[in-house]
């Protein structure tokens, strides 16, 4: 470090200046520090000669000392290290034999390049560990059984490796490899229990899953192997699906619709068939049976004669046929006057498309009771539409984006038609 300072000296009327220049010359004060990333190391006991063990670092606060650090070891009687002087990186000398020494205390020194160098040192203990083997699953498959009903968080059932080393490399982890593209299962790393993280579905998701579970051990060079793990689906018998949203129907006091058809999902069924009712569901009406029938197979809803105007809360029941005491329930709003009114007849309509349908397919084409003239059509908020569209003068439900049926099996619509003229709407 350089100083500068000016002195001026006068006798009165005279004067006169100098500049003195100061350098602070470094003093070697300071001690060099040895760096050491763990004071602790593992290495395993076949570890050829010439491996890398660690490598070693120092710093000197002394301006002048910070470079070209001197490293070396202190005599030890093994001689089972050496240290490259220049770059601090530790090797090994000799083979080991874990047998006759399971730890060595080596010291490391170094020292910077004044004259006299000062000097100082550190101690690293390095472990010598097994030869590292992988962990080895109890059973090569596991088989579980997982009703569909089963929790988020379900546990249904551990795997378990073992492995013979010790410390840390005989540390088992677990993880998923393959068969969870769906993300439906967890694993403990640490227990190896499998648990559901989504709920399942024996309709939808399939009645079984094939699961690839591998174990490592917690060695720095990790080993591992792999257990396959089949999961079993449990259908259990389910209520019907009704839609989520059912259409307020409208008649007139004299009308009749030619099929007034329910229509709840059996869930227990992996497929829907094309029969003008789904197969699986047994209906029922359990107020109105004065005003109205349905049949208990068909799910075709009737009125009983001429209908009072009025405003109908039907309550309806579809009940499962693998056990009709699991049912669901759901209310049909039925409003009956006594003109004529905006309606569609039939207010319900199943129709089965294939999932490879171009854009611009045509579904079907709704008609009211007043036609298509001065009626506006449009599909209601609460509707499944992200992949359809009405058109809205003409009533064409087509299809107009991709359909996947393993990413959505089933989408309920509801169409709301408007009559320009008198604004009355209805819903099917």
């Amino acid at each position: 470090q350089e100083m500068r300072a000016t002195v001026r000296v006068s006798d009165g009327p005279h004067n006169t200046t100098a500049t003195i220049h100061i350098t602070v010359r470094d003093v070697n004060d300071n001690l060099p520090k040895i760096i050491l990333p763990n004071n602790i190391v593992e290495i395993p006991e076949n570890a050829t000669v010439g491996s890398q063990v660690i490598t070693v670092g120092a710093n000197d606060n002394d301006v002048t000392q910070n470079k070209n650090f001197l490293f070396y070891l202190s005599p030890t009687p093994s001689g089972h290290f050496a240290i490259n002087s220049s770059t601090g990186e530790l090797t090994v000398l000799q083979p080991f034999n874990r047998q006759e020494q399971t730890n060595y205390n080596v010291t490391i020194s170094v020292s910077d390049n004044s004259a006299p160098p000062k000097m100082s040192s550190a101690i690293l203990q390095v472990i010598i560990t097994d030869i590292n083997v992988a962990p080895k699953f109890v059973k090569a498959l596991y088989t579980f059984n997982v009703r569909e009903t089963a929790d988020i968080g379900f546990v249904m059932g551990r795997v378990r490796a073992v492995d013979p080393d010790l410390g840390p490399s005989g540390e088992v982890r677990y993880s998923l490899q393959h068969g969870n593209d769906a993300g439906k299962f967890d694993i403990d790393p640490v227990s190896g229990e499998i648990s559901l993280r989504e709920k399942l579905d024996f309709e939808n998701g399939g009645p079984s899953y094939s699961l690839i579970v591998k174990a490592s051990d917690n060695y720095f060079e990790p080993k591992s192997t792999t257990a396959r793990v089949t999961v079993t689906v449990v259908d259990v018998v389910e209520a019907p699906q009704w839609p989520n949203t059912l259409p307020v129907v409208v008649l007139t006091s004299g009308q009749r619709c030619s099929a007034l058809q329910l229509a709840a999902r059996p869930q227990n069924l992996l497929q829907l068939t094309s029969s003008s009712a789904a197969t699986g569901v047994v209906y029922s009406l359990l107020n109105y049976a004065d005003s109205f029938s349905v049949n208990a197979t068909s799910g075709i809803l009737q009125p009983k004669g001429q209908l009072a105007t009025g405003v109908y809360h039907l309550q309806l029941r579809a009940c499962s046929t693998a056990d009709t005491t699991v049912c669901a329930d759901t209310m049909l709003t039925v409003e009956v006057a006594a003109s004529d009114v905006i309606a569609f007849c039939p207010p319900f309509y199943t129709v089965f498309v294939d999932e490879s349908v171009d854009t611009g397919h045509v579904i079907m084409d709704l008609n009211s009771t007043k036609g298509d003239s001065d009626i506006r059509y449009s599909l209601t908020d609460n509707s499944d539409h992200a992949a359809f569209a009405v058109d809205r003068l003409t009533g064409v439900i087509t299809v107009v984006g991709k359909l996947d049926r393993e990413t959505t099996a089933l989408y309920t619509l509801t169409v709301m038609a408007v009559d320009g003229l008198t604004q009355e709407s209805s819903t099917a």
